[in-house]
């Protein structure tokens, strides 16, 4: 499950990392930055030269209200919501006309709703609404199609809509928190059984889930690598990792990210190939977490132990980012297939109000 972190900004500033330059010094280009804009909900790129920001700006009565502005290479323009609010919470697209967003509940608002939003190039219009449980995510199929996974009491309901219809079906006795995007449709999910606190991974094959965990000895950290790690632990204490996000790249390219809370929060990488699970690299002292594939095989990701760290994996390595000076935090990533990273960044700590764009990362 998504968790929303609600953090007070005073100013928004948008952050593109453009392609091309040496990764030593990577280039940060300052594309918003508004006194209005308290928080900065979500970011998603359809292009290098397309981005939408979801934003709360003040709405001039002491309140705040959701807004969507789109962002064409040159500047910026506001485009109307179908709902009175609400907070957008994940966005994915198929082309620039073809965008789909969820929208969650604000808890302190009786006029929004769960709900599934779409654009079609023209306009945003609501799709779907729900009850209490929205989804937390959407992969967009393409030709107007879409798919999400929310809550069943007998299991995750995997929805599917077509041509002005939507499809569904449960999978029994599951409970996926949270489903990869993996082109379309649906393939892996971390989960578990219902009305269980579990997070195993789970593969679909065919029209069946079936439990795809990775051993036990790939979860553990041996004994030199933990004694390296956090000298002077006692052996006994050694973690075993858990599985927090996935990455699909491919059929044969499955990134796993498993996370340790040891004396310094640690993460690992175990890919699928296809047949089996593998360790990737070493552990890192990074809590690499709002992980985002980069096109190219690897990752963007942000160090949640220390926000203000910006990573990337590729090679097998997992690397940190400069950010611009002054910059404390670094959030909301959306990279382009060109290789050009849009995210939000602040400058006093908890901020992510400014948007920027990154260039020269290969």
């Amino acid at each position: 499950m998504r968790i929303r972190a609600a953090l007070a900004l005073t100013a928004a500033t948008l952050l593109v990392l453009p392609a091309g330059a040496a990764e030593a010094a990577p280039k940060w280009t300052t594309i918003l930055k508004d006194p209005s804009i308290e928080w900065v909900q979500h970011l998603h790129a359809t292009g290098n030269r397309s981005l939408w920001a979801f934003l709360s700006v003040t709405d001039g009565a002491g309140g705040a209200k959701t807004v969507a502005r789109h962002w064409n290479g040159t500047k910026w323009r506001t485009v109307p919501l179908p709902l009175p609010g609400g907070w957008i919470e994940f966005a994915d697209s198929a082309a620039p006309d073809d965008v789909w967003a969820t929208v969650g509940k604000e808890w302190d608002r009786a006029d929004t709703v769960n709900a599934i939003i779409h654009w079609d190039g023209t306009r945003w219009s609501t799709v779907r609404t729900f009850g209490e449980h929205g989804a937390s995510d959407v992969v967009a199929l393409g030709g107007g199609a879409a798919q999400t996974s929310v809550y069943g009491k007998n299991g995750a309901r995997i929805l599917t809509y077509r041509k002005g219809a939507w499809t569904g079906k449960t999978v029994k006795g599951l409970s996926l928190g949270t489903v990869a995007q993996s082109g379309k449709p649906y393939s892996w999910a971390l989960g578990g059984k219902v009305d269980k606190d579990e997070n195993d991974v789970y593969r679909r094959v065919g029209d069946r889930w079936r439990r795809q965990q990775p051993p036990l000895s790939l979860l553990r950290i041996a004994t030199a690598e933990c004694l390296r790690l956090w000298p002077g632990l006692p052996r006994s204490e050694c973690p075993v990792g858990e599985p927090t996000e996935l990455v699909v790249n491919g059929p044969k390219n499955v990134l796993l990210l498993v996370n340790y809370t040891g004396p310094t929060p640690s993460t690992r990488v175990l890919r699928w190939n296809g047949k089996k699970w593998s360790i990737v690299g070493h552990v890192w002292k990074y809590y690499a977490g709002r992980v985002t594939p980069d096109g190219k095989g690897g990752f963007w990701a942000v160090d949640i132990d220390d926000p203000e760290r910006l990573l990337r994996f590729r090679d097998g390595e997992l690397t940190k980012v400069a950010l611009p000076k002054g910059v404390t935090r670094v959030d909301h990533l959306s990279p382009t297939p060109s290789g050009r990273l849009y995210a939000t960044a602040g400058d006093d700590y908890g901020s992510n109000s400014v948007i920027r764009f990154l260039t020269g990362v290969r």
